[in-house]
């Protein structure tokens, strides 16, 4: 009676230590290892299911656990059903060969010791030759490049030369052009000025100006001192120069009804002082198209 009375104290102390005790083993489903084969010092993920266990019983580890041969770098736990968990446990192993994960304590419950076995590179047994050396490594594109380079170094000032040759070139022709346009055009502002003059001035004073500026543009289109020459004088100079004969006598005729409006006291209307301005832009127009002609662009 005694020894039954004995056995029965001890199962149910046993069972009161039990239903008491703090840590508990959950039920783990399954485990399994990401990548299945590992080796020295890559980062692995240990893939734990557990069941029948509660979310408050849970709790995740607040400081990971660090050894000379392995290293828990981050614990995960998941509910995906009601009372089943994965807990992610993610680690790094610094030794080949089998060794054991410590116990981590996730509050009520803790994940008993897991053992692991690291694969090495350098498998017992197998014996590799040293390979032969690789030939010349070179960057991507380096043909490419040292093709630019070629260019910037040698192509570069060729092809700056030639630019510059031609644009000097170009500048020349220009300022050629430019300096046979400029009597012409110095000639039509100041017909410009005396056309809106016309009516303020009488007809004596708009021959005057009208002379010299004529004569201005025609000394500096023929390099001679025209504004001192007598129309007769302006008419031998201009025959000399090869100029047309029409134009000529459309120069003189031009010059002599000047003289007489300043020296005779001519009076001329205002229509006919008009045809003195566009008689003398036409006749500019014709010997700007003659001087191109016979200058080199």
């Amino acid at each position: 009676m005694a020894i039954r009375i004995g056995f029965f104290l001890c199962a149910l102390f046993c069972s009161v230590s039990l239903f008491c005790s703090d840590d508990l083993t959950p039920f783990i489903k399954y485990k399994s290892f990401i990548p299945p084969n590992y080796y020295v010092g890559d980062e692995v993920a240990l893939w734990i299911r557990c069941q029948g266990i509660g979310a408050s019983d849970l709790k995740k580890p607040e400081n990971l656990f660090k050894d000379q041969w392995y290293e828990i770098l981050k614990i995960d736990i998941r509910q995906v059903e009601p009372e089943v968990f994965e807990i992610e446990i993610n680690f790094r192993a610094f030794k080949p060969g089998l060794m054991n994960l410590p116990v981590i304590n996730l509050g009520r419950y803790y994940i008993p010791e897991v053992e692991i076995n690291t694969h090495s590179i350098f498998d017992i047994g197998v014996k590799e030759e040293i390979r032969p050396p690789r030939g010349q490594m070179y960057f991507p594109y380096t043909w490419i490049r040292l093709l630019l380079f070629v260019f910037f170094i040698i192509g570069l000032p060729f092809a700056l030369f030639f630019l510059g040759r031609y644009l000097f070139r170009y500048y020349v022709r220009w300022e050629r052009y430019r300096r046979l346009r400029f009597p012409r055009n110095k000639l039509l502002r100041g017909f410009k000025r005396l056309r809106r003059r016309m009516g303020e001035i009488d007809v004596r004073e708009f021959c005057i100006h009208f002379v010299d500026l004529f004569k201005t543009y025609l000394s500096e289109r023929f390099t001679s001192k025209i504004l001192n020459m007598t129309t007769c004088e302006v008419g031998a100079l201009l025959e000399a120069e090869a100029l047309g004969r029409d134009m000529i006598d459309t120069i003189e005729s031009l010059l002599k009804l000047a003289d007489l409006v300043k020296f005779s006291g001519k009076i001329i209307e205002r229509d006919e002082m008009q045809v003195f301005l566009d008689e003398g832009e036409k006749i500019s127009l014709k010997l700007e198209d003659e001087a191109l002609k016979n200058v080199d662009l």
